[in-house]
Order: C-alpha cells, then structure tokens, then sequence
C-alpha cells in the first residue's frame, strides 16, 4: 500500500523502498515472494528508481532459482518485465543473457519434474496391475495429482514466453548474437538421455527465424496474382523442413508467389526472375513442342525456382530433402484447415461491470454503461475493434450479424492476442432476455473474468456461477467516491483501486495479486492485462492437465505438418543410416545405434534425478556462462568410454550436428 502514496516522497525514497525489496529477495525465503510481488508494483508505478535497480534485482533473482516455490512468480516478473520498455531501456547484452539463463534453468527444473512424474506413473500403473481390488482402491487416492504437480507444466510454457518476450525486447542488430547461445542452451545443453526434441523448443526457434533479421509481422498472399494478370499460373507444393512451402508461378512471364507456413507464422513473396534477351544469333531451343509445331507457353514450372534456389550439391540426407506434396483435392483441404490455425496463442477475458448497490447476477449483466474510471481502464486495455467482418479469433463473437454489439476491446502482440468480452459492450434487450443469457454464454465461458466492482459492497465469487470461471480479477476503488464527487473534476487527483485475484476453490493462488494490491488508474491497465494474460495461460494448463498437457496455437501447427511428413515422407526403412544427421521435428539426428550408457542412465529410477537436481543447486548463474566447455568435455568423456558396436559415430558428434543444423544465425 505503501507505493500508491510515491508522489509524497523525494526521489531518494522512492529509490530505497525499491532497494528494500531488492534486498528482501534472497535475505529472507519467506519474504522472496511478497517482495518479487511488490517489485511488479513498482515496475508500473515507480519506474525510474526500478530501472536503477534492475540489475541488482535479477542477480538477486537468479541468486534462489533453486527454490521451486517462487519459480512462478520470477517467470511471471520477468514476463511484466518484458513489456515495460522504459525499465529496461538501458540493459546490455549480457543483462539480457541473466534473463535467459534463469528461463533455462527453470526449463531444467519443469523437465526433471516430468520425467519424475512419468517414472512414478509408470511405477503405479506396474502396481495397479498387480493388486487386487482393494488395494487398487487405495491406489487410486494417491494418483491424483497435488496443485503443486501441475505447476511445472506452467513454468514450462510460461519459460518459453519469457524466452520469446526477451528476445523481441532485444534491438534488432543485437538478436543475432544470441540465437547460437540460446540454440545450444535448448538443444545441446542437457543433463542425462538424448530424448525426442521438445515441441516447444522447435518452435520458439522456428519464430526466432523469423524476427531474428526482420521485425515485422505476418505477410499475406497477393490477391491481385491471378490469370488475369499474369497468365497461366502452375502451382507446386513440398515439405521443407518444419514448413510447407507453396509455389505459384507464372508459367511465361517469370512472376512467382512464394507462400512459406511455419508452425509461428505464415510468410507470402512476390518474386520475378529477370531474364535477359538472347542475342540476334542465338537460335530458338524447341524443346517443348506441341502436336502443331509450335513452342507451348509453359516456359516455367514451380520446381524450377525452387531447385534453383535450395538444391546443394552434393545432395543432403533424404529427410532434409523437399518432399512433393500431392495436387489434390486431400492436400488442398488440409491446407485450408492450416490456414484456419491461429499463429497467435489466443485468449478470451470477460469483463464485468457493477454498479452502485448491484449484486444480482441478472441486473449486473443488464448494465450497458459504466463509470468514467470505467471507460479510461477499457481504453487502456485494449484497442476498440468491429467485430463485423473480422478477419481474426474473435473468440466465440460474432463477426456477421453484430449478435454480440458491433465493437469489442482487442489487445496482441506478435506472439499473443486477447479478446475482451465486454458485457456492457453486448446488446440488451430485457424484455426477450431478461437473464441476459445471450452474455452469460460469453462470460460463463471465459476462465478469466474482470470484475470493475463500483457497487460499494465486497464481490463475492459465485456472483456468476459456473463451471469454466477459474480466475476473478476484482477491481475496487480504493475510495468510494461520493454522489457529487463523481461530478467534480480534478485532473490532479489521482485515482487509485484495489485488486485481488480470487480463484475457485481447489485451484492454486500463484498471482502476485492474490493478496490485495493498490494501483494507481493511470497503471490500472497494463497491469490487470498481464493478471488477466497470465491467468488464462495457467488455466488452459489446469484445465488440460487429465489430458497431459496443453496445446498452444504453434505446437498444434506443428503437429500438423508432422502428420502431413508422416502421410508422405519417405518411410523410416527407406533412410539411409549413413547419412549426416539433420533437423526434424520431434526427432534427433539419426545414428546406426543408441548409446548404451544413456540407456542405462534412463533406467536409474530417482537417484539421477536428484543428483541432477543437486548439481542444478550447485551451480550459479555465475558458473552457468563460463561452464559449457567443461560440461561438453564431460559429455565427452563419458562417450569415449561407451561400449557400442560403432565407435565412429557418438551423441556427442550427433548433438553438435543437431546444433549446427538448427543454428540459423550462421547461414545469413
């Protein structure tokens, strides 16, 4: 409470208050929490003085990354962190290499717990097998999972997003330099067995790609590339990697479209090979010549500007090489269903107004208007947008016949998009509808709600029942203004609300706002957007976790172009084992025959784990950028000793490949 009254304080006080809860961070470990909480306060209110303190305050964070229970909320910092420009502003390179050396280690950490879950779930399925009734019974209680089993699934998804976050934050000159680092530390950098490459690290590369040289979004095809201006037009179609790439060429005028889908993303070039005249004497080649004599029109073909552009020579292992996609009716479809899969994670938040008085159901959703502090906050979250003719997610609004009101609030970035269902943004009619239904649908739907409660009375959870409202982010004024003060304007006065995330029972409290904070309006915004973003992200979680794990937009891609490189990529008795090792997704590079000391090393039970995670608390951050050399050295050792039937061919020669192969940054 203490940050909403900065304005009273000199610079210097406002300076050591930050200082304080920077100390607070790794002196005392029950304080870590409430202190990294207050440090996102201050983020939005004192700015300045937490710039000063910034680099102090993530080695102080990376000084605890060992302490599982405050994995969340350093993530969760780091994500604020990373939209507020103006904190960061002054950071170098290696301060950003702090962030992402705490992003790798609490990816170590969520790894090592499912590996762990994945052993005891084998375990009880071999015990469930053997028991008799009543023991299975017994059994059964204990296979439920605890909260806290869940949460690395989240610190898992929410590392990677930090990842991305800071890598856009990074000035484009400089993303370069990170991306060989980075590479190694997903893909090369691991304690114990080469497992298959996970999901979500082939795609946060696969959109480092794609901004590393270029900061800018999507592109679309060119709708005006038609017969009718470019003549016959021949279209082709391959698997090339973890995309499909579409050629559309002009067959005479030498015009092409380009259409690349990636799992992040979806790129679309114009491009036209320039030929030069023949000279006077140069004879006409009829290569190509129709049933009457005379040369066709079909110069070019698509395959020609793709061997041009990508064919080595000699050739590469088969699964690197394209793979032709057939010209039918199958193909097509399934690219028009890729086409529908966002590139962007989407989210829904509803948002709920009360008023004065109001704690019915019915007649909160009724309202159709709020409070000046009411639109400034909706303004500041998001952008106005028509739904009608809306060529993104609307998440469940309609975009043809203005059945949910004809604009709503949306707010994106390049990696994340929010659509806010505003009620009082919604169409009221009381006398068809006098529950309000029509909105109820939208809101009782929505994980996360927002809750601007301007009646006066405290908000209670089940005000709107339902089963899929996980979260309320309940916003508060810190002091109810009265009848004639809402009438009188003050641009000086500043305006202040309470917010507090309530979560449904059973479902964990993990936001910095779970205990009461105090924001000013003009911070009010941004603030309960990152809430709000946040919560809907562990909620997907939560809400997948009987299923295993949650698909995000870019995995859901990439899985669709396995399934196509399964349906017709070359069959695995029909790759050759000799050839060098290459990138594909969900796969490493192919050996003649696994390593036998890995094997082993799988089937340890716990004890590596925990030696794995007792060497994860020896080490600091400090060691973490100067000990790859000897942790590849190590690596070595252990292979050289390895008993395999070739002992040409080592995992560690395989990784390195793999690195090689995936390291974009030295091919440009």
């Amino acid at each position: 409470m203490i940050l909403s009254y900065h304005e009273h304080f000199k610079k210097s006080d406002e300076d050591e208050i930050v200082k304080v809860f920077v100390h607070g961070i790794s002196t005392w470990e029950r304080s870590a929490k409430c202190c990294i909480h207050a440090l996102s306060i201050c983020c939005h209110e004192l700015p300045l003085s937490t710039s000063r303190s910034l680099l102090q305050m993530l080695n102080q964070m990376a000084a605890i990354i060992t302490q599982p229970f405050v994995s969340v909320h350093i993530l969760e910092f780091l994500a604020c962190l990373s939209r507020l420009h103006n904190v960061y502003v002054n950071f170098r390179e290696d301060e950003y290499r702090i962030v992402f050396a705490i992003c790798f280690r609490y990816l170590d950490y969520a790894r090592e717990k499912k590996q762990i879950q994945q052993r005891n779930s084998h375990v009880g399925e071999l015990q469930m097998s053997g028991m008799s009734g009543g023991s299975i019974s017994a059994a059964s209680d204990t296979s439920q999972p605890a909260l806290s089993d869940d949460l690395p699934q989240y610190v898992h998804a929410l590392a990677y997003h930090v990842i991305l976050f800071w890598f856009l934050a990074l000035k484009l000159p400089d993303r370069v330099n990170q991306v060989n680092w980075i590479v190694k530390k997903l893909f090369a950098d691991t304690d114990g067995p080469v497992h298959a490459m996970d999901d979500h690290a082939v795609t946060s590369i696969d959109f480092m790609q794609r901004v590393t040289f270029a900061d800018v979004d999507e592109s679309a095809e060119d709708p005006y590339f038609t017969e009718d201006r470019f003549g016959s037009i021949a279209v082709k179609r391959w698997l090339i990697g973890n995309s499909i790439v579409t050629v559309k060429q002009a067959t005479a005028s030498g015009w092409a479209q380009i259409i690349k889908r990636q799992p992040s993303g979806t790129s679309a070039y114009t491009v036209r090979e320039s030929y030069r005249p023949p000279p006077p004497h140069q004879i006409e080649n009829h290569v190509d010549i129709t049933r009457e004599g005379q040369p066709t029109s079909n110069s070019i073909m698509p395959s020609h500007l793709l061997v041009q552009l990508m064919s080595p020579i000699p050739q590469s292992h088969d699964s690197a090489r394209p793979i032709p996609l057939p010209d039918d009716d199958v193909t097509q479809r399934t690219l028009r269903v890729f086409d529908r899969l966002s590139s962007l994670d989407g989210h829904k938040v509803g948002i709920i107004y009360m008023g004065e008085g109001q704690t019915e159901e019915a007649e909160i959703l009724a309202n159709v208007s709020g409070s000046d502090d009411y639109l400034e906050f909706l303004n500041g979250l998001g952008t106005l947008t028509k739904l009608k003719g809306a060529n993104f997610n609307t998440q469940g609004l309609d975009r043809e016949f203005d059945t949910d009101g004809q604009y709503t609030f949306c707010w994106r970035d390049r990696v994340t998009e929010i659509v806010f269902h505003v009620t009082t943004q919604m169409p009221t009619n009381l006398e068809r509808d006098s529950l309000c239904v029509a909105k109820k649908r939208h809101i009782g739907n929505d994980f996360v709600n927002i809750i601007f409660n301007d009646s006066g009375l405290p908000f209670k959870f089940d005000t709107f029942p339902s089963q899929f409202n996980f979260v309320n982010i309940v916003i508060t004024p810190a002091s109810p203004a009265s009848f004639l003060a809402t009438r009188e304007v003050n641009p000086e006065q500043k305006k202040f609300y309470t917010v507090q995330v309530m979560s449904k029972p059973g479902f964990p409290s993990i936001s910095p706002a779970s205990d009461t904070k105090m924001v000013s309006l003009k911070a009010l915004p941004a603030f309960i957007r990152l809430l709000a973003m946040n919560a809907s992200v562990f909620s997907h979680v939560w809400h997948n976790r009987e299923e295993g794990e949650h698909i995000s937009s870019w995995t859901g891609r990439l899985r669709e172009i396995k399934r196509l490189r399964e349906k017709h990529g070359p069959k695995p008795g029909s790759v050759s084992s000799t050839s060098p090792p290459t990138l594909l997704a969900n796969s490493m590079p192919i050996q003649p025959q696994p390593l036998q000391p890995f094997q082993d090393a799988a089937q340890q039970g716990g004890s590596s784990v925990r030696d794995s995670f007792n060497s994860l608390r020896r080490t600091s951050v400090a060691t973490f950028f100067t000990n790859t050399s000897e942790q590849t050295s190590h690596r070595s050792s252990i292979l050289s000793t390895a008993q395999t039937n070739d002992t040409e061919v080592g995992t560690v020669n395989g990784i390195d490949s793999l690195v090689e192969s995936v390291d974009f940054s030295k091919w440009a």
